[in-house]
């Protein structure tokens, strides 16, 4: 998983994408956000490294966790959960959102 603000109580955040559920859902397509984790940790780190050109922000950081630990949080969190397995050559998406979930999270609670 990639995680940004580690150790920052108040703003520590998990990366997510959106993504459409399309065929899934019973009722129309509807977009969700997706936690991204990878089997390998170097396929982790490399693409933490371009989310890293791409953000500026924000600092990616790799965080190691077991399977089981990463569906129980997606399932507390209501987040899908998707792995990459081992040997991915999946690079983050070209856009990204203007303003993060969290981030609007951050102004009303500060508001």
């Amino acid at each position: 998983m990639i995680l940004f603000g580690v150790g920052e109580v108040d703003t520590e955040g998990i990366y997510t994408v959106k993504l459409e559920l399309g065929d899934r859902c019973a009722s129309e397509d509807l977009n969700v956000d997706v936690v991204l984790a990878f089997e390998s940790r170097s396929d982790a780190t490399r693409y933490a490294s371009q989310l890293d050109t791409l953000l500026f922000k924000y600092m990616p950081w790799v965080y190691s966790s077991s399977t089981a630990e990463n569906v129980e949080f997606c399932g507390e969190q209501g987040y899908e959960l998707h792995i990459e397995p081992c040997g991915s050559t999946m690079s983050p998406p070209p856009a990204n959102v203007a303003v993060t979930d969290w981030e609007r999270y951050m102004i009303i609670r500060d508001g």
